[in-house]
């Protein structure tokens, strides 16, 4: 499987200068769960690679087909994972072609309107992706996965979103050894996920409906601990989706 953080490089310049380079949490987190699983899998981000079908040419020499090609997808990077995952079925016409992500989840009879996009992963994707996978490599049928936007018969179907409620402890953490040979700024934490609240002018509400999760102080320690002795880090933005949700617990 190999999973694709879509390009930014052609975004409108009304988006440009609130995208700087940064490095892809989403995919992250689906690469390690993946990995947890037993799946092997593959990043390739736009944001700092040029050649991307080359490295899909190379990553897929050692994967056995069908070859799962995973989108994630930012509004102002669809235009850009649309052109690059048309090449990809014209070169791998027996492939599946998946997006997930904040515009496919928002959106995703848009998205499916694209002839050449098999699915559609909606809200945070970590287990519906590797039921996915497993159902595809073992050919099985996937159309009962929640969270799941796919075509059948013409029509575009919508299973129901589950949004988990678990703790996310029980999450690997994150994979910042992923990322060592590009030059990301790793001072970076996620100590929580989601957001009580809907305000009108965000996204959290459809991404993971108002569900708000919290990772136990000493995980969030020892990742501190970890970026600081270990990436040299003196400096932490907390990526979480609003961290003063719970007072007690900051």
């Amino acid at each position: 499987m190999i999973l694709i953080n879509s390009s930014l490089k052609n975004a409108s310049k009304i988006f440009q200068p609130f995208l700087p380079i940064f490095v892809p949490v989403g995919i992250g987190y689906l690469s390690i769960t993946a990995e947890r699983e037993g799946i092997k899998s593959r990043i390739i981000d736009e944001q700092v690679e040029d050649d991307v079908l080359g490295l899909v040419k190379e990553y897929v020499k050692g994967m056995e087909k069908p070859y799962i090609f995973g989108f994630s997808v930012l509004t102002a990077a669809l235009k850009n994972a649309i052109l690059i995952s048309k090449e990809l079925r014209k070169l791998y016409p027996d492939s599946i072609i998946l997006f997930g992500g904040i515009h496919p989840t928002a959106l995703p009879e848009e998205v499916l309107t694209f002839d050449h996009i098999d699915a559609v992963i909606r809200g945070e994707g970590e287990k519906a992706l590797v039921e996915f996978y497993k159902c595809v490599k073992e050919g099985e049928d996937f159309t009962h996965i929640d969270n799941l936007s796919f075509k059948k018969n013409g029509q575009i179907l919508h299973n129901k979103m589950s949004f988990d409620s678990g703790s996310l402890d029980s999450y690997p953490a994150f994979p910042y050894h992923l990322f060592t040979s590009k030059r990301y700024d790793f001072g970076f934490v996620v100590s929580s996920r989601g957001c009580p609240y809907r305000c009108i002018f965000c996204s959290n509400r459809v991404t993971t409906g108002r569900r708000y999760r919290f990772r136990s102080a000493e995980a969030i320690i020892e990742e501190l601990d970890l970026l600081y002795n270990r990436y040299n880090k003196k400096y932490i933005l907390f990526l979480d989706d609003n961290l003063l949700v719970n007072k007690d617990r900051i």
